[in-house]
């Protein structure tokens, strides 16, 4: 987890904010249709998911809209604390994840599992998107979203391992949401074990074609 909170952005011939901020709704788009197939296997949510699907019960709203108020409740403590964790990224991730999915559940773009085979390739489809959009938006630059930062604040405040931090919210953010409601299932473990690495193989494709910023190709 250390690695993902030291890398470096990309370096573009162009290296406008612009550029990036559409880097980001890309990465975003791809992580929320991983989400998307995670919802529709039939075998839960990863831990956040499984907590926004819980506050969706609980408010009568969206998922995607539960999902941005639990993101932007994050934010307002963290920008309280240390708004230097904080970024347009963190902003953009909060934002448009929760328009994302909705537009995607709305039009049912992607349709139920019908078969335990469907659903287990929708679990890898899903692990696979999201981990690919996530390293997308990372290496973009612009903050971390907000539950990442939340993970890094308690690691720099608690002086706790970053691995058992994330274990320590996924698993108080799974249990939460399952009191809720959430959809908890065998999709809530495989993303907690595969996610992490996915992400940093993601990013280390991502450098070998885009070389980060301050290394020559």
């Amino acid at each position: 987890m250390e690695n993902l909170s030291r890398s470096r952005p990309l370096r573009f011939p162009v290296a406008s904010t612009l550029l990036r901020v559409i880097i980001i709704a890309f990465g975003l788009t791809i992580a929320s249709t991983g989400v998307s197939f995670y919802m529709k296997s039939g075998l839960g949510v990863d831990a956040f998911s499984v907590f926004c699907g819980g506050l969706s019960k609980l408010l009568h709203v969206t998922f995607g809209l539960s999902l941005q108020i639990s993101s932007f409740f994050l934010i307002a403590i963290i920008a309280i604390i240390d708004r230097s964790l904080l970024g347009i990224g963190t902003v953009m991730h909060a934002l448009l994840m929760g328009v994302f999915i909705d537009a995607i559940a709305r039009f049912g773009l992607i349709p139920a599992s019908t078969n335990p085979l469907q659903s287990l390739a929708y679990v890898a489809v899903g692990v696979i998107l999201v981990g690919f959009g996530l390293a997308i938006y990372i290496k973009a630059g612009l903050g971390s979203g907000a539950l990442d930062a939340t993970m890094f604040l308690l690691h720099k405040k608690l002086r706790i391992h970053l691995k058992w931090v994330k274990i320590g919210m996924d698993f108080t953010l799974a249990l939460v949401g399952f009191l809720l409601g959430g959809a908890l299932g065998v999709t809530t473990v495989v993303t907690v074990l595969l996610t992490g690495p996915i992400i940093q193989r993601s990013m280390r494709l991502i450098d070998s074609v885009f070389p980060p910023a301050g290394r020559e190709p």
